[in-house]
């Protein structure tokens, strides 16, 4: 049990760091480029989803199954393809129909999709050996 907090602390601090980047990349490219948010957004996912992949091969699961990389981050952006479709869907709600700033939008997103994406890339991803 104190192993699976420990990793799940570790996944969230993962997640928190992919968040900022999503939403640094995001607000890039609404403020400079003129983006539409969400068009932003999706790019801003895909930038925080690979950081995510990354730090948590190295830091949450280092004790994973290390072979296949390139399978595990199809599978891993499969999966996540499904939780963007969650995301996307509360972000567009959030935002367009509630007014809420996209920002906040993103963020109440990414932690109603937190346990969901941990216990997958515990038992699918990063499946230790």
């Amino acid at each position: 049990m104190k192993r699976n907090l420990g990793k799940f602390i570790r996944f969230c601090f993962v997640g928190g760091t992919g968040l900022i980047i999503n939403l640094a990349v995001t607000h890039t490219f609404v403020v400079v480029f003129g983006f539409w948010y969400f068009w932003a957004f999706t790019i801003g996912v895909l930038c925080g989803w690979t950081c995510s992949f990354v730090l948590n091969a190295l830091f949450t699961f280092p004790d994973h199954n290390k072979s296949g990389y390139h399978k595990k981050y199809m599978l891993f952006i499969a999966s996540y393809l499904v939780i963007f479709a969650l995301n996307a869907a509360l972000v567009y709600m959030l935002t367009t129909l509630l007014g809420i700033h996209y920002l906040i939008s993103i963020s109440i997103s990414a932690l109603t999709t937190t346990l969901l994406s941990f216990s997958f890339n515990k038992n699918v991803i990063y499946r230790s050996l």
